[in-house]
């Protein structure tokens, strides 16, 4: 029906068996059919002259008044579908406006009432979810996906309230479905989130149908919030192939390419959380210590923060790859990634592997399988979405970031790659500093190995004994699952365990027979005098002193210094003392022959509950067996 509608003949309006309506623009009622009389279940003198305010009540008021008074503005038809009668009957109301007002035709839909609980979101009108995923299954292919966000929504609502803010609602959705391609699916998605199927060949009618509305209703925009410029809503497109596309894959693509259009309206509030969320990324790299706890969670925090299924870390020397970092979530099959990861050589040859290395810059697919020439093994994976940023030091590239999605598509929007961007910024630097820290470690560890060696001359000990008790100590508490930090301290107390033989008289150190009882009690001073003199070196931990002060203690309690007994032994304590005494065991020495292997174990084991931990023991045997 025509904007020019009041020309038709009043008979042939009179004659439609579908309620006709006339109102001028002060919404008064001037025509009402047979039909329309009918349905109001009033008599024409009751009905004519009266204001669409008096006819109708305060809630279909907020229904009815917002896409009839767009309709007015815009002079487009404009739908809206309610419920009617105390909700036993589903209409669909047509406004046709002409220069004197607007024509209204209502349609009936008894068909519809009985799902419509069910089936429709109760605000707006538009399908929910599940109903719309069962309709799109019917729908023809090639098909136009769109995903549509209404914009500034909560400032409506702060400044009209939430009924202002629902008669938005209601009003946006009613422009929007005037607007559609025939045939088209309209699902309300999330709050202020709607997606849009229309079946066709190009995405074309869709975008147009979108674009003029974006325009109609810049006028509602200056109404409701006195701004003209803001966009009512930003939206992105994609298309279904076939009827073997999924449709996640095209939400995904049509994702990405909403939250690029509403990226560049440069959201506040967006920037703000990016900042927010990289702040915390901060202070939790800070809380970790050695470089593979900062990769380790860095990437785990990564994943979760922005719902990867997997993070990986390449780091590069020269552009070779030297090592490989991945984590992923529980229960991911990694098996079929396993043949194409780098672990060592150069990156892997396919488009974003050689973008990143051409580029220097943030990569990027939404829909990988698509992109110009995909690593076949990581499509046939099943990776849907993926993002690599490189991570820089002094202006060299020295590792990449990578974050993926395993059989399901995920948009890769501004804000993703903003926060990765920073994130590899801060790893950078993080690794960098636990770079320095470890050669800091490595210089003063070298140099504790020093001292250690320099007591081994004066003790007569076996040449290297300082350096071996260290490495069996490093495997043995890397067996037992220590932490990096605890490696580390574990070291250093290797190194001076025995640093107060320095104390120690000639006489008494270097003696080659057996001691006397009084000469035992000056040799077991060491140990104090060893904590002591350990303990005046700046910055030495507290687990490094505990362990020089413990590695005579026995498990049974009998041990010296101060006879502690069972788990009162320093954890590092209990491990050095077994490597401590198998390496004297299996050693030369001035006063005794070394002993076989085979016996050193044998005598380790005999001593398992009474010098040593029995856990450790255990530990150890599988360890060296």
């Amino acid at each position: 029906m025509p904007g020019s509608a009041p020309s038709i003949p009043q008979q042939v309006l009179e004659d439609f068996s579908e309620a006709i309506y006339g109102l001028n623009r002060q919404l008064q009622v001037t025509f009402a059919n047979a039909a329309a009389l009918r349905f109001l279940r009033r008599e024409a003198r009751d009905v004519l002259g009266m204001s669409l305010f008096d006819l109708l009540s305060a809630p279909q008021l907020d229904e009815f008044l917002p896409p009839l008074r767009l309709a007015m503005a815009t002079t487009a038809p404009t739908e809206l579908e309610a419920s009617a009668h105390q909700n036993k009957l589903w209409i669909r109301l047509c406004f046709y406006p002409h220069p004197e007002g607007v024509l209204i035709r209502v349609q009936q839909h008894d068909r519809l009432l009985p799902s419509r609980a069910n089936q429709q979101d109760a605000l707006t009108g538009a399908l929910l979810r599940s109903p719309f995923l069962e309709a799109l299954a019917h729908l023809s292919r090639p098909a136009a996906v769109a995903v549509v966000d209404l914009n500034h929504l909560k400032a409506i609502n702060e400044l009209h309230g939430h009924v202002g803010g629902d008669r938005h609602l209601r009003a946006f959705v009613q422009a929007l479905r005037a607007h559609l391609p025939p045939g088209s699916l309209l699902c309300r998605w999330g709050g202020d989130e709607f997606v849009l199927v229309t079946p066709g060949e190009t995405t074309d009618p869709l975008a147009l149908g979108l674009a003029q509305l974006k325009q109609d209703l810049q006028p509602v925009m200056l109404q409701m919030l006195n701004n003209s410029e803001m966009a009512a809503f930003e939206f992105g497109l994609a298309r279904l192939e076939t009827r073997q596309t999924p449709f996640e894959q095209a939400f995904a693509v049509a994702d990405e390419q909403l939250h690029t259009a509403k990226h560049r309206q440069r959201n506040p509030r967006q920037d703000a959380q990016v900042a927010l969320e990289i702040g915390e990324f901060s202070r939790y790299l800070e809380t970790l210590g050695p470089p593979t706890d900062v990769l380790e969670g860095s990437l785990h925090r990564l994943m979760n923060l922005l719902d990867f299924d997997l993070a990986s870390y390449i780091p590069l020397h020269d552009g070779e790859v030297v090592g490989l970092t991945v984590m992923s979530k529980p229960g991911m099959d990694l098996s079929s990634l396993r043949s194409v990861a780098p672990v060592t050589g150069t990156l892997p040859q396919g488009g974003l592997s050689d973008a990143i290395a051409q580029q220097r810059q943030t990569v990027f697919a939404t829909d990988y399988p698509t992109t110009v020439n995909p690593i076949p093994e990581l499509v046939q994976a099943g990776i849907k979405s993926v993002v690599l940023t490189p991570v820089w030091h002094q202006g060299q590239m020295v590792g990449i970031l990578n974050l993926v999605t395993l059989h399901r598509w995920r948009a890769i929007t501004p804000q993703v790659q903003q926060l990765l961007e920073l994130a590899a910024l801060r790893l950078g630097h993080a690794l960098e500093l636990q770079r320095v820290v470890t050669q800091l470690r490595a210089t003063l560890e070298a140099g504790m190995l020093a001292l250690g060696t320099a007591l081994e001359a004066r003790d007569l000990e076996t040449h290297g004994h300082t350096q071996r008790v260290a490495t069996w100590a490093t495997r043995l508490g890397q067996a037992t699952g220590l932490s990096e930090e605890d490696l580390h301290h574990l070291r250093q107390g290797s190194y001076l365990h025995d640093l107060g033989k320095l104390m120690i008289p000639d006489a008494i150190l270097l003696k080659p027979g057996h001691l006397t009882p009084k000469e035992r009690q000056v040799m077991e001073t060491h140990v104090v005098k060893g904590t002591e003199l350990a303990a005046r070196l700046p910055g030495l931990p507290l687990a490094v002193l505990e362990l020089i002060a413990s590695h005579h203690e026995r498990w049974d309690g009998t041990g010296y210094p101060t006879g502690l007994v069972g788990e009162q032994i320093p954890l590092l304590g209990r491990l050095f003392a077994v490597c401590d005494v198998f390496d004297a065991l299996v050693s030369e020495r001035p006063y005794k022959a070394a002993w076989s292997r085979e016996a050193a174990l044998a005598e380790i084991e005999a001593q398992r509950g009474r010098q040593f931990c029995p856990e450790t023991v255990d530990t150890f045997l599988a360890l060296m067996r």
